[in-house]
């Protein structure tokens, strides 16, 4: 794959997270509190101050666990996360829309 076709691609991925999180952040900061489906029970917050070796902040667990949902290995095949799929989705939506409309026409005010 061309390195122009790989960072265009990678770029992409940012948007989506950053839909993703706005979205989240709109039904709940579900990242800054332990006690959720996808909290291992090494999580900690950045409030409680209860960090040991083995901890994991509730943020890094949010990001792991719900947006990536990591499997435990290469082995392991999960299902697809059809909410950052979607994210993904909407977010080459916007480019391909800009990309139509085009620079010039998207700077004027």
């Amino acid at each position: 794959m061309h390195s122009l076709s790989k960072e265009f691609f990678l770029f992409t991925f940012f948007p989506a997270w950053t839909l993703f999180y706005f979205v989240e952040s709109l039904i709940g900061q579900h990242w800054q509190t332990c006690g959720h489906w996808f909290n291992s029970v090494n999580c900690t917050t950045v409030q409680s101050g209860n960090f040991t070796n083995s901890s994991v902040s509730s943020s890094e667990e949010f990001f792991n666990n719900y947006i990536l949902a990591k499997s435990p290995g290469i082995d392991v095949m999960t299902d697809l996360n059809w909410k950052l799929v979607g994210a993904l989705a909407a977010s080459w939506l916007i480019v391909v829309l800009a990309l139509i409309k085009g620079i010039q026409s998207s700077g004027k005010v």
